[in-house]
């Protein structure tokens, strides 16, 4: 099965993710760090799930749907967090579909090739990291890519799944030319999502202090996405729509604020909490108000 993708698995490496021909995730352990050979193959259904299907499903409700329709037109930064198995890479799938702007040129970095955003935007460049070879060599990681998307004169960036040094690179890509850049990463909430962005991006070489990585952060995410499971019913849904709204405070109490734009109640249902955005002048720039008065912008 990992033949073909030429990547391996053996003893000096004894667990290995792939891409199966059909578009599955293939998974891979064996020993010492397995008892015994472990295969796991997750199959996606990404391509027929836009957002209307996720609204109709009980994902989330039509005016989040809009919300976030309108979030991506819009331009605005979108990091996408939950737990494993919440749907963040379907969901992430769904909104890069609402990107359809006739200049619009997206880089997608994955991993392991996931996201079908070259099915339906029209200048769609997809980069996949790659390991090293059995000599070490060869290898290609997600921050080379991200640094090399930046010589690729993309209007967006998109990253499958962020857990490194790479955090750095999108920051400086958000807020550097790239508005609507997007990415998901594993949190418990969204402020956790945003506290886990500052720690990946302090593992690099670069030695920057949290206050001004917490300043980087809030000029770069405008909104977090969070999604949960619910284990026993194994449905997935949106949880909250977070906005990041600036910086508090100085030196080691720094701290990031923000509020939910739309939460779930304790009925399940998300609904506007009745906060208006922050980053009403993006949507006022994309033309948003067009369709008629939003009770998310303010008047």
């Amino acid at each position: 099965m990992l033949a073909p993708t030429g990547r391996r698995c053996d003893t000096a490496n004894p667990y290995q993710d792939a891409q199966l021909p059909d578009g599955s995730r293939l998974n891979v352990a064996i020993p010492p760090v397995a008892r015994d050979p472990v295969i796991t193959i997750r199959k996606f259904v990404l391509s027929d799930f836009p957002l209307e299907a996720m609204a109709g499903a009980g994902a989330l409700t039509n005016e989040a749907a809009e919300f976030l329709d309108s979030a991506v037109r819009a331009q605005c930064n979108i990091l996408v967090a939950g737990g494993t198995g919440s749907g963040k890479t379907t969901f992430l799938n769904a909104l890069g579909q609402r990107v359809d702007g006739p200049n619009e040129r997206i880089v997608v970095i994955e991993e392991t090739a996931e996201l079908q955003l070259h099915l339906q935007v029209l200048d769609c460049v997809s980069l996949q990291a790659r390991p090293s070879g059995a000599d070490g060599s060869g290898g290609v990681t997600i921050r080379q890519l991200v640094t090399n998307a930046l010589r690729m004169r993309p209007t967006r960036i998109i990253v499958g799944e962020v857990r490194g040094g790479e955090a750095r690179d999108m920051l400086t890509a958000m807020s550097s030319g790239h508005d609507g850049s997007m990415c998901t990463l594993h949190a418990s909430s969204a402020p956790n999502g945003v506290l886990r962005l500052m720690h990946y991006a302090q593992r690099t070489e670069e030695q920057a202090s949290e206050e001004s990585l917490l300043f980087e952060i809030a000029a770069a995410i405008d909104f977090v996405v969070y999604l949960e499971q619910d284990h026993e019913t194994q449905r997935r849904f949106v949880s909250a729509i977070y906005e990041v709204v600036g910086v508090e405070g100085g030196g080691d109490l720094a701290r990031i604020t923000g509020a939910n734009i739309f939460e779930r109640g304790r009925d399940g249902v998300l609904r506007h909490s009745g906060i208006a955005v922050h980053h009403a002048q993006k949507f006022r720039r994309a033309g948003i108000l067009a369709g008629g008065p939003k009770p998310w912008l303010p008047s």
